[in-house]
C-alpha cells in the first residue's frame, strides 16, 4: 500500500511539472533582446532632441551654360569658373511626432540652440554671424513625412523660412532616409549630399544595432550640368543606430567625392554628419498646432532685394562682357544676382532684349541663356519678341543669310532651357519648326526641335504627345544625317518614341548609332535595353561608351550582366570603355555584378589603374 501510494504522489508531481513545462513553453515571452528592429519608431506626442555637427566643403569647376553646346563650346575653349562653398553647422535638432497618419509618421522638426554657424558661397558670407545664424535657422519648422521603412515622402517648410533653410533642411532630413528592408543586406536607389545613386544597406545583427550603407558611384550628380556623371569616385559611409524598438539613437555620414578632372571639368566635395540623441520628453503644446507651409511671397521678395542691393541694367550688360570676355578669371555671383534682378523687375527683361540688338554674337548668347534660366513670363515674352523682330538674329535672303541661319538656330537652340514654358513660348518654336521644315532650312529645323524637346516636360501631357509624334514621324522620313541626329536627340531628350529611336541602332551612319544609344539613357522598358545591348557589340568604341552609360542609369538583371560579361570576355568591349564599365557595374548590386567585375579583372589589356579600383569595390586586397 505505501509503495501504491507513493507511486500515486509521484506521478501527480510528475504530470503537475511537465504541466508547468508546458504552460512555460507555450507562454507568450518578451522579444530577444537579440532580435534587431526591422522600421524606425516615432511613438506619437513624444519630441526626441539630437545633438548634431554638419560641415561641408565643395569646389565645382563646370563649362559654363553660354559655352555650352552639343558638341563643345562655340569656340572649342573650355572656359570654367570656380565655385567653391563652405558649411558648417552646430546645434540641436528636435524631431516631435505626431504619430502614424496612414502608411507614414507625420513629424516636425526644427533647429535649437546654435553654438557654431559659417556658411560661404560665390565669394560671399551667407551667415555673417552666429546671431544672423540663428535668425535664419531657430525660428522656423519642416513638416516631414516619413515611413516606418526610413523613405522620406514630403516635406513642407515654415512660411518666413529662407532658401539656405529650406535646402540645408532637405539635406539634412534625407539623411534618416535608410530604406530598412527585411534580409541582412540589400540595396536600393536614394539621395545623398551630392546627387542620386544605388545604394548598398548591410545590417548588423548584434546591439548596438546600426544598419551602414555605402555607394560605390553616383547615377546623377546635383553639380553636374550633364545627364550622365563623369569618372568618379566616392569613399565614406554612413551608420544609422536604432535601440531595440527602432528609435534613431545615433547617425555619423561622411563622404567625399571627386569627379572629372583637373584639367577641364572637376568637382569635390566632402560632407561629414554627426548627431546623437540627447533625449526624449513632451512636445511643447503650441508645437501640436503648428501649420507649417510654403515659403511666402513677402520672404522671397526680400531676399531677392538683398541680394540684388545696388545692382541695374548698366551693371548687367557689364558683367555680361566680361564673363564672355574673361570666363575663367571671374565666378558667376554675377549670374545668380542678375538672375534675382530680372526677377524682381520683370519690366527689365524687354530692355535686355533690346539692348541685344548692340551686343555681339558670344554676349548675346549669354543673354539669352539668363533670360531662358530666369523663365518668367516677362523673361519668354522678351525672347519671342526679340527673335521674331529680328533682333537676335534674322534668317533672311542676302549675301550673309546662310551664316545668319546659323548663328538664329545655334541662339534658337537656347531656348530649350525654359523649364516652364509659356504657350507662346510653345508656338513659336512649332512655327520655327514647321517654317524651317518646309524651306529645307537644315539648321533651324534641327536647333527647334532640340529647343521643343527640352521645354515638353513643361508642356500637357495632350500636346507634348502629340508635339513628339510630330518628331517621331519626321524622323521616318529624313534622309540627311544632321536632321536623324537632331531629332533622334530630341525625343531622346523628351523620353518619348522610344519605338521610334530603336529603328535606327543599326544606322550605317555612326553618328546615328551614338544618338540612339545616347537617346534611349530616359527610356527603360525590354526592347530599350535590348537594343542598348546590342550596341555594346559595335565596331565603333563610342557608339559603346554611350549604351554602356545609359545601362548604367538603370539597374539590370543577372541574365543582362552576363550577357554583357560575355562580351567582355569575348573582346568585343573595347579597351577603352573598361572603365565607364567599372562605374556600370558600381551602379548595380554588387552580387549582381560581381562576375562582371571578375571577368572584367582577368582581362590582359586592363590598366593597373582600373584593376586596383575593381579590386577596391570587390574588397579584395
Amino acid at each position: 500500500m505505501t509503495w501504491r501510494a507513493l507511486s500515486r504522489r509521484t506521478w501527480l508531481i510528475l504530470f503537475s511539472v511537465v504541466a508547468l513545462l508546458a504552460l512555460w513553453l507555450s507562454w507568450p515571452r518578451p522579444a530577444s533582446p537579440h532580435v534587431p528592429p526591422r522600421a524606425l519608431s516615432f511613438p506619437a506626442q513624444q519630441e526626441r532632441v539630437y545633438a548634431f555637427e554638419y560641415e561641408s566643403r565643395s569646389e565645382n569647376r563646370v563649362l559654363t551654360s553660354a559655352l555650352l553646346r552639343e558638341e563643345g563650346s562655340r569656340d572649342g575653349g573650355t572656359g570654367s569658373d570656380a565655385l567653391r562653398g563652405d558649411f558648417k553647422l552646430r546645434g540641436a535638432l528636435v524631431l516631435a511626432s505626431y504619430g502614424l497618419r496612414g502608411d507614414s509618421y507625420l513629424l516636425t522638426a526644427r533647429i535649437e540652440d546654435l553654438t557654431h554657424a559659417e556658411a560661404r558661397a560665390l565669394g560671399q558670407d551667407l551667415l555673417p554671424s552666429l546671431q544672423e545664424a540663428r535668425d535664419t535657422f531657430e525660428p522656423h519648422l519642416v513638416e516631414l513625412r516619413i515611413k516606418p521603412t526610413g523613405e522620406v515622402l514630403s516635406m513642407r517648410y515654415s512660411q518666413q523660412a529662407s532658401r539656405l533653410y529650406c535646402g540645408w533642411m532637405e539635406l539634412l532630413l534625407q539623411s534618416f532616409a535608410f530604406e530598412l528592408r527585411e534580409g541582412e543586406s540589400w540595396s536600393h536607389p536614394g539621395r545623398g549630399p551630392a546627387g542620386t545613386g544605388l545604394v548598398q544597406f548591410v545590417r548588423d545583427p548584434e546591439p548596438p544595432f546600426a544598419i551602414r550603407k555605402k555607394r560605390a558611384a553616383y547615377t546623377q550628380l546635383d553639380a553636374w550640368p550633364f545627364d550622365d556623371p563623369p569618372p568618379h569616385t566616392v569613399t565614406g559611409e554612413a551608420r544609422l543606430v536604432l535601440d531595440r524598438d527602432g528609435n534613431i539613437e545615433e547617425l555619423h555620414e561622411r563622404e567625399t567625392l571627386v569627379a572629372g578632372d583637373e584639367l577641364t571639368s572637376h568637382f569635390s566635395m566632402r560632407a561629414k554628419l554627426t548627431l546623437a540623441r540627447a533625449f526624449m520628453g513632451e512636445p511643447p503644446t503650441d508645437l501640436r498646432d503648428a501649420a507649417p507651409g510654403e515659403v511666402s511671397e513677402e520672404s522671397k521678395r526680400a531676399e531677392l532685394e538683398e541680394r540684388t542691393r545696388g545692382f541695374d541694367m548698366e551693371q548687367l550688360i557689364g558683367d555680361l562682357h566680361l564673363f564672355v570676355a574673361a570666363p575663367k578669371e571671374g565666378d558667376l555671383r554675377w549670374a545668380w544676382i542678375a538672375d534675382g534682378y530680372l526677377t524682381l523687375h520683370p519690366e527689365e527683361c524687354a530692355v535686355l532684349a533690346k539692348r541685344m540688338a548692340d551686343l555681339e554674337t558670344p554676349v548675346r548668347s549669354a543673354a539669352i541663356d539668363l533670360l531662358a534660366s530666369v523663365g518668367t513670363k516677362e523673361a519668354q515674352a522678351a525672347l519671342v519678341g526679340a527673335f521674331s523682330d529680328g533682333t537676335i538674329a534674322n534668317p533672311a535672303e542676302g549675301p550673309a543669310a546662310a551664316q545668319q541661319r546659323l548663328e538664329y538656330a545655334e541662339l534658337l537652340q537656347s531656348l530649350g532651357q525654359i523649364q516652364e514654358p509659356t504657350q507662346e513660348t510653345v508656338q513659336f518654336l512649332v512655327t520655327n519648326y514647321q517654317r524651317a521644315k518646309h524651306e529645307h532650312d537644315l539648321p533651324v529645323q534641327a536647333a527647334a526641335a532640340i529647343a521643343l524637346s527640352g521645354v515638353l516636360a513643361g508642356v500637357a501631357e495632350p500636346q507634348a504627345r502629340s508635339l513628339a509624334r510630330v518628331l517621331a514621324l519626321d524622323l521616318q522620313n529624313a534622309t540627311h544625317v544632321t536632321l536623324r541626329r537632331a531629332l533622334i536627340d530630341a525625343l531622346g531628350n523628351a523620353a518619348a518614341e522610344s519605338g521610334s529611336i530603336v529603328r535606327y541602332a543599326d544606322d550605317e551612319d555612326v553618328r546615328v548609332r551614338v544618338a540612339v544609344a545616347n537617346a534611349l539613357r530616359k527610356v527603360d522598358g525590354p526592347q530599350e535595353r535590348a537594343t542598348l545591348i546590342t550596341l555594346l557589340a559595335d565596331s565603333e568604341s563610342f557608339v559603346q561608351h554611350r549604351a554602356i552609360s545609359s545601362l548604367a542609369r538603370r539597374q539590370l538583371g543577372a541574365a543582362e550582366l552576363g550577357t554583357i560579361r560575355k562580351l567582355v570576355e569575348g573582346g568585343t568591349i573595347e579597351r577603352g570603355n573598361y572603365e565607364v564599365l567599372v562605374n556600370l557595374c558600381v551602379s548595380q548590386p554588387l552580387d549582381l555584378a560581381a562576375p562582371l567585375l571578375h571577368a572584367l579583372s582577368a582581362r590582359e589589356d586592363l590598366d593597373p589603374e582600373t584593376r586596383g579600383r575593381i579590386h577596391r569595390v570587390l574588397g579584395e586586397p
